[in-house]
């Protein structure tokens, strides 16, 4: 390849490169891997707001990730990672969140807005929609699904 040609094709993903930055805040990269083993990738929508709680509700009710169905290959993690890019896309600013959990069978993801009205609200798509309590100490349960174990730390990945 000539250096000609590489320079145009450095030229053009470069291009390519600033118009990916330019729709989008980023891309936060987790360390964390999904079901199937690959890492979860966050999707950052430069342009998203802190919602109302009413905002995130009505967005929680109009996303299809909690329809999704809970395999070997799509898990907690998948249902946080798609969950998070659909409300950054939808403008929204989103948290993918994994908890520490003792006395569960293992640990567990889930999503986070810093709502404008109501603070920290925790949503868990996984098994529906629900708003979780994530706080050391606290029981993580799920509207109409068993405890999970207890919190023993979290970490938010914005």
């Amino acid at each position: 390849m000539s250096d000609d040609i590489r320079y145009y094709a450095l030229i053009i993903l470069f291009a390519l490169g600033m118009f990916a930055i330019d729709d989008f805040r980023g891309i936060t990269r987790t360390c964390y891997d999904g079901a199937d083993g690959h890492e979860i990738v966050l999707h950052n929508n430069k342009t998203a707001v802190d919602p109302t709680f009413e905002q995130v509700k009505a967005f929680a009710r109009e996303d299809l990730t909690n329809t999704k169905k809970y395999t070997s290959k799509y898990q907690c993690g998948d249902f946080s990672e798609e969950f998070h890019d659909n409300a950054e896309a939808a403008g929204y600013k989103c948290g993918w969140v994994f908890v520490d959990l003792e006395n569960g069978p293992e640990d567990h993801a889930c999503n986070v807005f810093n709502t404008t009205d109501a603070g920290l609200v925790f949503i868990d798509c996984t098994h529906g929609d629900s708003r979780v309590r994530v706080a050391k100490g606290e029981e993580y349960k799920p509207k109409h699904y068993e405890s999970l174990g207890f919190v023993s730390n979290y970490n938010i990945l914005w």
